[in-house]
């Protein structure tokens, strides 16, 4: 397409753009029909850009179907991934114990909220990694005691990730979707899925790659209304979406190839390609589409479901579900309310616990349906104490030095073995050593654990075609555990 050309059509997208604005401050509906449109002004001369401006009116739902409604190129061996991010700045290190570079005790846990090692004692769970409890044998991870009230924990790995992050920000570039996208794994119906509309689903940037844009799912309709095209036409009739679609495939050759290097081009040809007739009646038959996990009879106990629930929690689910189900691909689950400075200890210990929760409900859901798993969970910065000798001292200030990250992994076969526990180390300063690379940086802490699930899903041979020469050699090996 020509220049003139192209600013032609930007300043007649502009100009329907402004009088679609105009028509609706009237007090008059969304255009439907063609009399709408041209009553509107929206549709003032020649067809070619009126297809466009159609589905720039359906939003996101539009760009969702898109995606979604053909079957995507996958990556044969890639495990399911979800990020879990605490939004915030959770206080992830007093869920486990930190160790030093070489797996010693640090001199004092009394700024993470353990007190002094003598105050407390250890016990080894996922095979070897260090929890604390009391002299008396009471757990002080609640995080730990959430997860197993739902399941057991021996088939799973965990690894701690060390990393020093910003506090309270949604700017750490740690969330690794894009990596993983980038190496192949692809849902097969539905976009990437995130509880933010942002560009990774949580409150953290992406490391180094962006994935494709995340459907925010509130609550579960968003899955399901994103199945059908009914969703992206919403409010048309079943003739008035017949006649949409008419429209579109009756474009000119010219007018298809002027649409074809534009965003709404890109989803309009998805559309055209991959929704037919039998998708406007599709909604009655969600129930078998395995979207949703209210009516799998092995998963809705897991989440506390019934076909009728409602909520936070069955968008959890559902999230959890199409990831280990392959219908999405990369998802993010968020959880607010951990900026823990100034917060009573029990109060955030109740969080740590929820938290917990859903990661148990998660590992559980993929035992039901006899899937492996690959969780990170995250969070931006972390909380130290007042110096306290004694466990269980309430959270005083931010600590972005003392940042950590748990990569929690689960194989139906059996726990992967792994040749270490953590990456990095804590100094006896109480906070991440950063002489080891991960800890020094979210985003270089993301790319270890990208290289992690590549290893996990047995895929290290697409490590070193998207990591693009940012680890060499020699550091790929040192950030390796499974």
């Amino acid at each position: 397409m020509s220049n003139d050309k192209k600013l032609q059509l930007e300043i007649e997208r502009e100009r329907q753009a402004k009088a679609l604005e105009q028509y609706l401050k009237t007090g008059h509906g969304t255009p439907r029909s063609r009399r709408e449109f041209l009553a509107s002004g929206v549709l003032a001369f020649g067809g070619y850009v009126i297809a466009p401006s159609i589905l720039q009116l359906f939003g996101s739902q539009a760009q969702a179907q898109a995606a979604g409604t053909c079957v995507a190129n996958v990556t044969a061996g890639l495990v399911p991934f979800i990020n879990v991010n605490l939004s915030g700045g959770a206080g992830l290190h007093a869920n486990t114990v930190p160790l030093d570079m070489a797996g010693n005790m640090l001199t004092s846990y009394d700024k993470i909220g353990l007190g002094l090692p003598t105050n407390f004692s250890v016990i080894r769970d996922f095979g070897n990694v260090p929890f604390a409890t009391t002299t008396g044998g009471a757990s002080l991870s609640p995080f730990l005691d959430g997860i197993k009230s739902v399941t057991t924990t021996t088939k799973t790995a965990w690894v701690n990730v060390m990393v020093r992050s910003q506090d309270d920000t949604a700017n750490n570039e740690m969330a690794i979707g894009g990596l993983d996208e980038a190496a192949g794994i692809k849902g097969s119906t539905l976009p990437p899925l995130g509880s933010q509309a942002t560009r990774t689903g949580v409150s953290q940037l992406p490391a180094f790659k962006s994935s494709s844009q995340p459907l925010k799912v509130s609550n579960i309709n968003d899955i399901l209304g994103a199945m059908t095209v009914d969703n992206a036409f919403n409010g048309m009739s079943t003739t008035q979406k017949n006649s949409v679609l008419d429209l579109i495939t009756k474009l000119s050759s010219s007018q298809k190839a002027r649409l074809a290097g534009t965003p709404t081009g890109r989803t309009l040809a998805s559309l055209v390609e991959c929704a037919t007739g039998k998708n406007f009646g599709n909604s009655a038959n969600l129930a078998n589409a395995g979207v949703d996990p209210r009516v799998d009879a092995n998963v809705a106990p897991v989440w506390g479901l019934t076909p009728t629930s409602t909520g936070g929690v069955v968008a959890q689910a559902g999230l959890a579900y199409n990831a280990l189900s392959g219908k999405a691909g990369v998802v993010g689950i968020e959880m607010g309310g951990y900026d823990y400075h100034g917060q009573a200890r029990a109060n955030t210990d109740n969080q740590d616990k929820n938290a917990g929760i859903l990661v148990g409900r998660i590992l559980k859901t993929a035992e039901v349906m006899g899937k492996p798993v690959f969780i990170h969970v995250t969070s931006d910065g972390s909380v130290a104490t007042q110096a306290s000798a004694t466990p269980g001292a309430d959270w005083a200030g931010d600590a972005g030095s003392g940042g950590m990250s748990f990569i929690i992994a689960y194989d139906p076969n059996g726990r992967r073995p792994t040749n270490g526990i953590q990456l990095s180390g804590f100094t006896n300063g109480q906070g991440a050593d950063d002489t080891f690379i991960p800890a020094w940086s979210p985003k270089m802490a993301g790319m270890a654990v990208f290289a992690n699930y590549l290893q996990f899903s047995g895929r290290m041979d697409l490590f070193d075609a998207v990591q693009n020469r940012t680890f060499d050699s020699a550091t790929t090996a040192k950030v390796l555990r499974f």
